[in-house]
């Protein structure tokens, strides 16, 4: 499993159904995504794309902190706009609910900074890597992590991996054909590309 950039033909060799309409809902806001100039609105852009593509297939979402202007695109009564255990997940529960879930079908995490100010050891991607734990626990069909790369990514990409593979491997918990999307979010002066790592099926060795 290597890294790969994020487009059309990628795509296509995927055999999975709700991975691909995930990358393919992401791709196709690719040129908007990157003309926006603040985070914010480029999370709300996202969360905002996987909102609509969860109730398409059939799921009910919980997302936070969208604004009035995003929430005008997404005309879905049921959407509940706050965080429940992820900076986004697509949930089923009963069609009267006493506080029952049913199932979780995706999780999100979002992640722009590169480090958190808690952390003395000034560890690499250390805010990413700290979000990231929520996804390695979360019992759920479909995880997905989205965050910035430095802009000399290309000698972040091994190490990256390895820290991935490391993180997975060490929880003792971790469910049977583990589903995960890694995008890393390229943006510099020379391109602007997401790049891809897609643990389907995974399964530690």
């Amino acid at each position: 499993m290597v890294w790969k950039k994020l487009n059309e033909e990628f795509i296509k060799k995927i055999d999975n159904q709700h991975i691909k309409s995930i990358l393919k809902s992401i791709l196709e806001k690719k040129e908007f995504f990157f003309s926006l100039e603040r985070r914010g609105e480029k999370t709300n852009l996202l969360k905002t794309v996987l909102i609509n593509l969860g109730h398409n297939l059939g799921y009910k979402v919980y997302a936070n902190g969208l604004n009035k202007k995003d929430l005008e695109n997404i005309k879905i009564a049921e959407f509940v706009n706050r965080e429940y255990l992820c900076d986004l997940v697509w949930y089923t529960e009963p069609d009267r609910t006493d506080y029952i879930t049913t199932s979780l079908k995706l999780a999100m995490e979002c992640e722009w900074d590169y480090n958190r100010k808690e952390d003395k050891n000034k560890n690499n991607y250390s805010a990413m890597k700290y979000d990231f734990q929520k996804l390695v626990v979360i019992k759920t069909e479909f995880r997905l992590m989205i965050f910035k790369l430095k802009s000399s990514y290309n000698d972040d990409l091994g190490e990256l991996k390895e820290y991935f593979d490391k993180a997975l491997q060490s929880f003792k918990n971790l469910d049977k054909n583990f589903n995960l999307l890694v995008i890393g979010v390229v943006s510099n002066k020379k391109n602007n590309e997401f790049m891809v790592l897609n643990y389907h099926n995974y399964n530690i060795k």
